[in-house]
C-alpha cells in the first residue's frame, strides 16, 4: 500500500521497503485473519504487525528512509497498539497514529522501533528522515533530522534531531511558519556541502515551487 526502494552508494545496496494490507503474513480467511505489516525486500519481516483488512485499508504507511554508514534508517507512523486480525479490526477511530524508528542494517535485520511520537489525540504522519551532519560538531556522532506533520487546517509541521538510535536530541519543534512538505512525501535529502534541502507546492494546481534549506553551518 505503500513503498520505498533507497539506493545506498556506500554499500552498493537497494532497501526495499513496503507495507502490505495482506500478504505475506495473512494465512487463512480474510474475513478472521487478515493482518498487514511492514516488510523488506518482498517477505522479510514483519518489522511491526499492522492491523489491516486485505482490502486496500491498512493501518500503517511508510514516511522516508535515510541512508545510514551501514544501513538506512526508517520512519514511519502507525498504531503502538497490538495488532489484532480480522477485517473488523480496521476501524480507523480507533487506530491512533505515532511515528515510528527503526534501523535497518544492510542484510535486512533491524532493530527495535524506537516511537518519535506518543500522542493520544493526534495523527501523525508524512515522516520524512536524512542524515544530519553539522559543520560545528567534530565529535564524529552520528545524527539525524526528522520531520512529520500533524493534521489540521492548517497542517502543523514538526523537525527533530535525533541520534543514531533514534533518540530525540532536540525539538520537536514547530516549523510550520517557514516551510512544510506533501502527503505521502520524502523530499529531505543531503546536499553535497551538508546543508539538508527539499521543494514542495504550497495546494495542488500551484504554480510556485517552494524550496527549504537547512544549513548545517558557517
Amino acid at each position: 500500500m505503500s513503498n520505498l526502494l533507497r539506493y545506498n552508494p556506500n554499500l552498493q545496496s537497494f532497501l526495499p521497503v513496503c507495507v502490505t494490507d495482506c500478504y505475506p503474513g495473512t494465512s487463512g480467511d480474510f474475513s478472521t485473519q487478515s493482518q498487514g505489516g511492514i516488510y523488506l525486500n518482498h517477505n522479510n519481516g514483519p518489522v511491526v504487525d499492522i492491523d489491516a483488512g486485505c482490502n486496500g485499508s491498512v493501518a500503517g504507511e511508510l514516511g522516508g528512509a535515510a541512508l545510514a554508514p551501514s544501513g538506512w534508517k526508517l520512519v514511519f507512523n502507525s498504531h503502538q497498539a497490538p495488532m489484532t486480525l480480522g477485517q473488523s479490526s480496521y476501524d480507523p477511530a480507533s487506530m491512533n497514529q505515532d511515528i515510528g524508528w527503526v534501523s535497518i542494517e544492510q542484510n535486512f535485520s533491524w532493530g527495535d522501533i524506537v516511537w518519535l511520537t506518543d500522542t493520544p489525540d493526534i495523527n501523525e504522519a508524512d515522516s520524512s528522515v536524512v542524515q544530519w551532519n553539522p559543520v560545528e560538531d567534530t565529535s564524529g556522532t552520528e545524527q539525524y533530522v526528522v520531520g512529520w506533520a500533524e493534521p489540521g487546517y492548517p497542517y502543523v509541521y514538526k523537525l527533530a534531531r535525533t541520534d543514531t538510535d533514534g533518540n530525540i536530541l532536540e525539538g520537536p519543534t514547530d516549523i510550520s511558519s517557514l516551510a512544510q512538505w506533501g502527503r505521502r512525501d520524502d523530499p529531505m535529502r543531503r546536499h553535497y556541502n551538508d546543508d539538508i534541502v527539499w521543494a514542495w507546492f504550497d495546494s495542488p494546481g500551484s504554480t510556485t515551487l517552494n524550496f527549504a534549506r537547512l544549513v548545517s553551518g558557517n
